[in-house]
């Protein structure tokens, strides 16, 4: 059954009938059954007439000369064409100006009008570079400079121990050694000739460690050649490091 309306859209008969729906912002929402008595009006919201089809990309709105489509890119996130910024897309319409659904793969990228696509930048990838290589080198030398104050927290006395076995090796094991050599005997529970000889062997192998690690660190300078790529940066970097873990680790 239908109902019938007068000119001020009251009901003229009585009937429940089918409506479509939209919200607050005049975007089409569902359709839904209504009873409508004599003397009333449509609920606010409610059209009679049916929607078109629905369309991919867009939103069926209800405006002054019935139902329309409006791009609807809500959800969306774009991109700011000139700063790379994100922009999350709330309202209904056309993209905002200078923005892109593509993703920039990095800060190095400008935009290009002509082609529309992202485009790097040789001036902002080549400072990209230099300060990944920058902080990849301070990552050696620190990591170095860690390593080898835990080898020499105890510089002096290891100095003063070697010196001791030496002294002692010269009169060949014979006689009564330093305090360092005693005291490392009597730990370790071993004559005064073998803590002596351990001692040395100790201090000649630090100073092989010391001296491997300075070439690790040296390495540094393959990554100041400049057609390295990043890939290539990191890779050295990590091969370096990886190599000073092993020598921290041997000293153990």
């Amino acid at each position: 059954m239908t109902v019938t309306f007068d000119n001020d859209g009251f009901a003229l008969n009585e009937a429940e009938i089918t409506v479509y729906i939209t919200d607050s912002n005049s975007i089409y929402s569902h359709s839904d059954t209504e009873f409508v008595q004599i003397g009333t009006g449509l609920s606010a919201g409610a059209y009679l007439d049916a929607p078109p089809e629905p369309k991919d990309g867009f939103a069926i709105v209800r405006t002054e000369n019935g139902w329309a489509y409006q791009p609807d890119h809500r959800g969306e996130t774009v991109y700011s064409t000139i700063d790379q910024s994100m922009v999350e897309i709330t309202e209904l319409g056309d993209y905002p100006e200078n923005t892109t659904t593509q993703k920039p793969e990095c800060d190095c990228h400008v935009w290009d009008i002509k082609a529309k696509t992202w485009v790097l930048s040789d001036e902002l990838k080549a400072a990209k570079t230099e300060t990944m290589r920058s902080a990849l080198i301070a990552s050696i030398d620190n990591t170095a400079a860690n390593i080898s104050a835990n080898w020499t927290r105890f510089t002096i006395e290891y100095q003063e121990r070697e010196a001791a076995a030496l002294v002692f090796k010269e009169h060949n094991f014979e006689g009564d050694p330093s305090v360092y050599v005693t005291s490392f005997s009597s730990a370790a529970g071993i004559d005064n000739k073998t803590a002596a000889e351990l001692i040395l062997q100790q201090a000649e192998g630090l100073r092989t460690l010391q001296s491997h690690l300075a070439t690790q660190r040296m390495r540094k300078y393959e990554l100041k050649k400049a057609e390295l790529t990043e890939e290539e940066l990191q890779s050295i970097h990590d091969d370096i490091l990886h190599q000073m873990t092993m020598l921290a680790e041997a000293y153990e």
